[in-house]
Order: C-alpha cells, then sequence, then structure tokens
C-alpha cells in the first residue's frame, strides 16, 4: 500500500490559510528536490517562496499549534555546519530527502532532512518527542506548526538534493513512552503535592490556625471553648452568652462571648472603664 501523507501548504510565509493536501510520499519526495528559482532579498524570498508542513490540520485549521491533530513527518534544520553526506549518515537505514537549504555555501553547509512516518504522530508529546530525539539539528523545529520553506536557489550553493530508500521511520513506540513518562511525572508532582498538604495539615502552625478558624466561625466549637473555660452559658434576647471567663488583661471573671460568631466573633470584658480588653476567643485561658 502506498504510504500516503496529510501536508498543509503555503503559498508564503505571511500566508495564514493553508491548503491541505494528502499527497503519496513518492511524489512528495520528487517535489522536496526540485530547486525552485526565487531571486531577490531575503524579504522578497520570505513574500514569495513557498512552505510546506508535514500535518494534519483541524477542518478550517491555520499555521498555529491549537490547530494542528498529527505530525506525518519528521523535518530537521541543520544550520551548524552538516552536510547532506553527514546529515543522511544520522539517518542511515531509514527512507529520507536531503536538500540543502537557500543560505547554504561550501564553506557553510546547511540542509534539511525529511523523514516520513509510518503513523502520524499526535501533536501532543510531539515536541517533547522531538526534543528527545534530536541531538545535532536545530530543536526548534520541535514545534508541530512550524512550516519549512521548499527547496529554493538564489543565494549560496551549489545545491544538491538526494533521495535515499529504506525503512520508513516509526515513532509510535517512543511517542507512548513520553506521554507514559509525562503522566508518570504528573503523578509524582501530585503525590508530593499532597505530601506536603497533608504535613501542612498535621504541623502544629497549622493545627493553630485550625483552631482559630474554628473558634471564630464554628458555634459548637465556641461551645466547646465555653465548657473548657468554666464558662456559664445564659441565654439573652440577643443569643446565647458565654460569661464570668477570666480576663487576659485584669484577672477578673467578667469576659463573655456570643456563642453564634455571627453577633460578635470577640470577647469582651465588662469592666469598659478599668479594663477595656478585647480579643479573640484563643486568647482566653492561654495563660
Amino acid at each position: 500500500m502506498m504510504l500516503e501523507l496529510d501536508t498543509a501548504w503555503f503559498r508564503h510565509a505571511r500566508d495564514p490559510r493553508p491548503v491541505v493536501r494528502r499527497i503519496e510520499w513518492p511524489r512528495l519526495a520528487v517535489g522536496l528536490r526540485r530547486f525552485r528559482p526565487m531571486q531577490g532579498s531575503k524579504a522578497e524570498r520570505l513574500a514569495t517562496c513557498p512552505l510546506w508542513s508535514p500535518v494534519r490540520l483541524r477542518p478550517g485549521g491555520r499555521r498555529r499549534l491549537a490547530d494542528v491533530l498529527e505530525v506525518t513527518a519528521l523535518v530537521l534544520d541543520y544550520d551548524g555546519g552538516t552536510t547532506v553526506d553527514e546529515a543522511l549518515d544520522q539517518w542511515a537505514g531509514f527512507e529520507r530527502v536531503a536538500h540543502t537549504t537557500w543560505s547554504h555555501r561550501a564553506e557553510a553547509p546547511r540542509c534539511g532532512v525529511i523523514l516520513p512516518l509510518v503513523a502520524p504522530i499526535p501533536s501532543d508529546g510531539w515536541s517533547e518527542l522531538y526534543k528527545a530525539r534530536i541531538e545535532e539539528a536545530d530543536r526548534q523545529c520541535c514545534d508541530p506548526s512550524r512550516a519549512y520553506f521548499l527547496p529554493a536557489i538564489g543565494a549560496g550553493g551549489p545545491h544538491e538534493a538526494r533521495f535515499e530508500p529504506g525503512e520508513v521511520l516509526d515513532l509510535r513506540d517512543e511517542h507512548a513512552h513520553i506521554l507514559a513518562e509525562r503522566e508518570r511525572q504528573k503523578a509524582q508532582r501530585a503525590e508530593r503535592a499532597r505530601a506536603r498538604r497533608r504535613q501542612w495539615a498535621t504541623s502544629p502552625e497549622a493545627v493553630e490556625r485550625e483552631v482559630r478558624r474554628r473558634l471564630r466561625t464554628d458555634p459548637e466549637a465556641r461551645r466547646i471553648q465555653a465548657e473548657r473555660l468554666g464558662a456559664q452559658v445564659i441565654t439573652r434576647p440577643s443569643g446565647e452568652v458565654a460569661r464570668r471567663i477570666p480576663c487576659p488583661s485584669c484577672g477578673r471573671a467578667s469576659c463573655y462571648y456570643y456563642i453564634d460568631p455571627h453577633r460578635a466573633r470577640r470577647a469582651v470584658c465588662e469592666h469598659m472603664n478599668s479594663c477595656g480588653w478585647r480579643g479573640h476567643l484563643e486568647e482566653l485561658g492561654a495563660t
């Protein structure tokens, strides 16, 4: 069965609307070895030289990461002085095409290598897979939405392009491993976060914070505090009041507070003129 690849094609670098095609790999391999004449400056080339991207886009999708569903070929840019022969040798045994790029010169080699995939790879996880698999090529090509200039002549040279038959590259197992490793690390982070929360929840500081919170919001906790302090609980028209509690300031059994925190959260000393203490419930009986 003939290998077919989903692809997207752009008229120039600023074209946001691709033409999507499913193309047979042998036909694509021929097109990737044909150099197009492109005269003028780099800016003129950006405005006229067509690009392609080995991806399957969602219907109506554009050249952006959110619209890429799958990647159908591995494309590598070698900009660090790697020759076509050296780039091809790095992928010996696999079917591949290599061609020099626009700015290639004999004294400063630059080339690209394209390897079709036996099965498309989902865009989720592609960047991690690319970075894990690639060492010498441009790692910025890990972006699944990246588009690549078609071979062009107009600067540099001499240019060349070659096709090498071989086994079609299969990255499915490596991609599955990447996703599994991601989930494993995610589970580890979640477990560490749970451990930190458990540690936080049982620390003396956390217990103290929880006691303060409940004494300021929970009527039942405030009733228990009254019992602990030996307070007298009476009912007034305004609500239940815990009274006759020793005052932290003057020492007299003159503090009171409402059981319902919505009525008043704080405890108050009845001797407003001679003492005037006012504070939170956790301060009562602290000394």
